[in-house]
């Protein structure tokens, strides 16, 4: 159908249901075809991102959490093809983190695309103040989202706002911030931890009382190497890029060699 993606594009700037259908078919076709699309002649995604962009920014909550979705899926998909756009993106998401979000939906999808920022490294890539004052921005929507108060129970909120820990601190500034607001941030995530139904099952079925706790019952078994190994990346990467602060690992080895 070569007629397609010229009528797909047109009708991003039709009304409302025109848009929401493009939305939804361009999406279809970016998970099905990218290849397709990448190669058509009209360039038809490089085309649409200022469009995309315009429509994730819309008073429409159902309009803007399309695009958003859109967005997202290039994000993972075919992240070269963000790379022109990225400030504006970036802009976009930290304005939609100072508004009040109209919906749970919108609220979800928005994390949902920091996150996906955050995976393919491309959320805040340079250590300066602004990146910093963007990343504690962004920790704070992803704080109150962790809480039912803000995310008013929402499990899809709550849910990419849990995503947004494990994959947001391999960047370094989002990382500092998480670091200064630590005694914020622990109890918001430890009062946000559940199990699983059949996780709670087991524990019931396993629990005895009068037998105290060996230690590998009470470590936290769930914990991904991961989120480990990008605390101890972005940890060395703070450290590098902060000149007035010595290593922890120097202190660590002056001590000995003082006594000695």
């Amino acid at each position: 159908f070569p007629e397609l993606v010229p009528a797909l594009l047109a009708a991003l700037d039709a009304p409302a249901p025109a848009v929401l259908g493009a939305l939804a078919a361009l999406t279809l076709l970016v998970q099905d075809a990218l290849h397709t699309l990448t190669a058509h002649p009209l360039r038809p995604l490089p085309t649409a991102l200022p469009t995309l962009l315009r429509l994730a920014a819309a008073h429409d909550p159902p309009t803007a959490t399309a695009a958003l979705a859109l967005l997202t899926h290039l994000i993972h998909l075919a992240p070269q093809l963000i790379a022109p756009v990225h400030p504006q993106l970036v802009a976009l998401l930290l304005a939609l983190t100072d508004a009040p979000a109209p919906s749970p939906h919108l609220r979800a999808h928005t994390l949902r695309a920091i996150n996906a920022l955050a995976e393919s490294s491309l959320l805040l890539p340079d250590a300066s103040p602004s990146a910093l004052d963007a990343a504690r921005r962004l920790l704070r929507y992803a704080l109150d989202s962790s809480t039912s108060r803000d995310n008013g129970g929402d499990n899809d909120v709550a849910l990419e706002a849990g995503e947004f820990w494990i994959a947001a601190p391999d960047h370094g500034p989002i990382y500092a911030a998480v670091r200064e607001a630590l005694p914020q941030v622990l109890p918001v995530l430890l009062a946000s931890m559940v199990y699983a139904e059949e996780d709670r099952a087991a524990l019931e079925a396993a629990e005895d009382s009068s037998i105290p706790d060996r230690p590998e019952d009470i470590r936290p078994h769930l914990a991904h190497q991961r989120s480990r190994s990008v605390f101890a990346r972005a940890d060395h990467a703070a450290h590098t890029t902060a000149a007035a602060a010595p290593p922890p690992a120097a202190h660590a080895h002056a001590t000995p060699a003082t006594n000695g």
